[in-house]
């Protein structure tokens, strides 16, 4: 083909037609740019389908990432509920303490603590899963997914996981002041008995615990001020967190799931 137009070139110069040179190499240029450009528009075809396969590869882990999430808060809102509930019964002015503790013996006979101890210390923690979220950030493809509206719900998510990181810790907080309480005015149920002030109570222990709270105002006041932090906690993970993955979730299953 390159003999092809040099000979025609040769030819046009040998018979002394410059003009028709001349637009034949003008000619010949133009050729050479549109295959240059389509050349350019095949690679950037080509590179543009590679990001997005990148891109719709990142947002399904993602999308998987989040709806494990989901399953996962509904079981930890659960125990919230059950916790906030056993406080608003130890709070109460006519508990049944025996009918208080029966409700819940065969669940925590399974959990290996007792109740009192689940009430007054144990904090549900919530940890956010990030692991491809963190990745997606690392690798750049988050850059690559082609729905905007997901990714800005997701980083949303994040932000509000902050707001419950730190609500976890104050709650952590109001348990070791009721630790600290108790340790310090509930000393004789422990010391005659060698018995770990958060540790698997016996029924006598748990029972003796749950009278004194209910006569108590200084660790009422304290449980109160617990619950306070418990419910806030189930505000940000349940109106915050868990509405936002579940809008991020039909987001994704309208943008990639949908028929088209």
């Amino acid at each position: 083909m390159i003999k092809f137009f040099r000979h025609i070139r040769k030819r046009l110069l040998t018979e002394n037609k410059f003009s028709k040179y001349l637009l034949y190499a003008i000619g010949e240029i133009v050729l050479v740019v549109i295959g240059i450009l389509i050349a350019l528009s095949i690679n950037n075809w080509n590179e543009g389908r590679k990001n997005e396969i990148i891109g719709n590869q990142s947002a399904l882990k993602l999308y998987e990432e989040i709806s494990n999430s989901k399953k996962s808060i509904d079981v930890a809102l659960i125990n919230m509920d059950r916790q906030i509930n056993y406080i608003n019964q130890l709070l109460s002015e006519d508990i049944i303490i025996d009918d208080f503790i029966s409700q819940g013996q065969d669940y925590w006979a399974v959990e290996q603590f007792s109740m009192v101890t689940y009430i007054l210390f144990f904090t549900e923690v919530y940890n956010l899963s990030n692991q491809q979220y963190d990745s997606a950030i690392s690798d750049g493809s988050i850059n690559l997914v082609s729905s905007n509206e997901f990714i800005e719900i997701l980083e949303s998510i994040q932000l509000s996981n902050t707001f419950l990181e730190n609500m976890v810790l104050r709650e952590i907080q109001s348990n070791d002041k009721i630790e600290e309480y108790i340790a310090k005015n509930f000393r004789d149920i422990y010391d005659d008995r060698k018995i770990s002030i958060n540790g698997n109570w016996n029924l006598d222990t748990s029972k003796e615990i749950i009278k004194r709270i209910s006569t108590d105002g200084g660790v009422k006041f304290l449980l109160q001020q617990k619950q306070t932090k418990l419910k806030s906690k189930k505000i940000i993970l349940q109106n915050q967190i868990l509405s936002k993955i579940k809008k991020a979730i039909n987001v994704y299953e309208n943008s990639y799931l949908s028929p088209i």
